[in-house]
């Protein structure tokens, strides 16, 4: 590989880049969807705040990723790692009274999954060392 490539994003993290933001987006969703179903019961304040405050910083973490921030990339790998159990269980346990807000969450840790496996390909990988990315 050239080193005028190098500086290019590869299309795997533009890839991943867009899957991502596709993540947030399916939060965003689901988010709405639980607030507007439990709203009669409870005050979902301190619930939207959190949320908000979770998809602000993966925001951001998405765009130093693009940025060719390397650290950024493995927050990420780290959010993955949170979200896999404390979000499979309670996807599987909501399936059978709330089959669509089930898939969406299948969707969504499917794409993450997705995403942060095309962060960590070689070619992604040698895109992050310093020098190559355009920081």
């Amino acid at each position: 590989m050239s080193s005028n490539n190098t500086n290019e994003k590869p299309a795997k993290i533009s890839v991943a880049l867009g899957l991502m933001y596709v993540v947030v987006a399916i939060g965003i969703a689901r988010t709405s969807m639980t607030v507007l179903r439990h709203l009669d019961v409870r005050t979902p304040d301190l619930y939207i705040a959190s949320k908000a405050l979770i998809y602000v910083v993966s925001i951001f973490l998405i765009y130093r990723i693009g940025k060719g921030s390397n650290w950024a990339r493995w927050a990420v790998l780290i959010m993955l790692a949170i979200a896999i159990p404390l979000g499979v269980l309670p996807t599987f346990d909501s399936i059978e009274h709330n089959p669509v807000h089930a898939l969406l969450g299948f969707v969504q840790l499917t794409a993450f999954v997705v995403g942060v496996f095309l962060l960590f390909q070689r070619q992604s990988s040698d895109w992050f060392k310093p020098g190559n990315s355009p920081e």
